[in-house]
């Protein structure tokens, strides 16, 4: 497994294990909401830098990654 797959998965253990609810079900919504925040902040990484002669066209592209950020937010329904 992706050794940041590992990672998130043993942060959502640790998360299970310091609660009273059901252990599954707390590891398994802990797990899917930081793998899919990992997924918004690898958008938002790529993001571009303004320069003055391409700043329309990463404008353009900036748009497109923040239209993907906010529709993986809605579908899943996790927040920042």
């Amino acid at each position: 497994m992706n050794k940041l797959i590992d990672e998130l998965a043993q942060k959502a253990e640790d998360y299970a294990d310091d609660t009273d609810l059901p252990w599954l079900a707390t590891y398994t919504e802990k797990f899917a909401e930081l793998l899919i925040k990992e997924c918004i902040g690898a958008i938002e990484l790529k993001m571009p830098e303004f320069t003055c002669k391409e700043e329309y066209d990463n404008l353009v592209r900036k748009a497109g990654r923040m239209d993907a950020i906010d529709e993986i937010k809605e579908h899943f329904g996790v927040e920042e």
